[in-house]
């Protein structure tokens, strides 16, 4: 396969068909975003937090969650919901599920937002019934994790979206409706709003996978709980793609002053980590990570998305592999891809 640029393409994985073993036509992925303090609990021999000593603890932090999130609790949910409708009220767009204790939208194309709120403690998300919302620690107006941009068109962008590609004919499409936003008589969708989590569900193409968002009881960390299973009896070679886009931390410097604030942060990646750095604050960085090994990974926003596109048509998407951008300066984005 030819790539443009000279970037070699790296594929995803093989999910067998459902005639083959069970066990192998079902994979999990996640995705874990969050914030850590650059000094505390760093010191270094004389008292002070060395840079090196600083890099081995964040490092150090991180792995530690990588491991907590295998053993975490399985979240209690009900089933797609598509045709489930068991509810005592006629509703238009969903129905609650008194046994899982779930809000279902099973008619995800809302005339305006339906919003649910995950997190404990100082970590919170605001997410829709289709993905779009954003991350904060604190405070919601001066300590954003991830960006949004209100009363935007179009609605709720951008948000925490966990992107499918087919490598075998380039066809992608996201797991939450928007923001690839598939035609609803040809991919069937939901979201099951819980008690602090949100669920999206869809199955296109034979390809049935769910993406779940919730927040650690004790760290400031959110994870993304991304299951794919192959409903068709040929094996497919999909690719999987995270995104979302991070934050200034102030919604002041989100929507002004540009020529100060996009020369304010920088990105890097390293050893399967995407760290986010605001260069004018001193109290942490902004990370996104995985409990797999990933295949590519993109921390520049225009890398990812590409000129004249938006988050519906990214240029990732499109040629199936990502460039490995980073740099100081401009928007940056967490995208891992497998």
């Amino acid at each position: 396969m030819h790539s443009p640029d000279g970037i070699a393409p790296r594929f995803g994985s093989t999910i067998p068909g459902a005639g083959g073993e069970k066990a192998c036509s079902r994979h999990t992925r996640a995705f874990l975003c969050g914030k850590i303090e650059k000094q505390s609990g760093f010191a270094g021999p004389e008292g002070k937090a060395g840079k090196g000593d600083q890099t081995a603890a964040r490092a150090g932090y991180i792995d530690n969650v990588r491991q907590n999130f295998t053993q975490r609790p399985v979240l209690a949910g009900g089933g797609i919901g598509y045709n489930d409708r068991r509810r005592s009220t006629p509703m238009r767009y969903g129905f609650f599920d008194g046994e899982a204790r779930e809000y279902v939208v099973d008619r995800v194309d809302t005339p305006v937002s339906w919003t649910n709120y995950i997190g404990t403690k100082e970590m919170c998300g605001v997410f829709n019934q289709t993905a779009g919302g954003y991350l904060f620690c604190g405070s919601s107006e001066y300590h954003r994790i991830t960006r949004f941009r209100p009363n935007g068109v179009p609605m709720d962008w951008p948000g925490h979206y966990v992107y499918l590609r087919d490598d075998a004919d380039g066809d992608y499409w996201s797991v939450s409706w928007q923001p690839v936003g598939k035609p609803l008589d040809r991919a069937r969708y939901a979201c099951r709003h819980g008690l602090s989590y949100c669920k999206y569900l869809c199955d296109y193409k034979d390809i049935h996978a769910e993406q779940t968002l919730f927040v650690a009881q004790d760290d400031p960390v959110e994870f993304w709980d991304v299951t794919v299973r192959n409903d068709g009896g040929a094996a497919r070679r999909l690719s999987v793609f995270s995104y979302c886009e991070f934050s200034f931390h102030q919604i002041d410097m989100d929507n002004r002053n540009f020529q100060m604030s996009l020369y304010a942060s920088g990105s890097v990646y390293e050893n399967g980590v995407i760290e986010h750095d605001l260069y004018y604050e001193e109290d942490g960085y902004q990370f996104l990570t995985s409990n797999f090994e990933p295949d590519g990974y993109e921390t520049v926003r225009e890398a990812f998305i590409g000129p004249y596109r938006t988050e519906r048509d990214p240029l990732a998407l499109e040629r199936g592999c990502c460039t490995g951008s980073a740099e100081r300066g401009g928007n940056h984005c967490g995208c891992l891809q497998k």
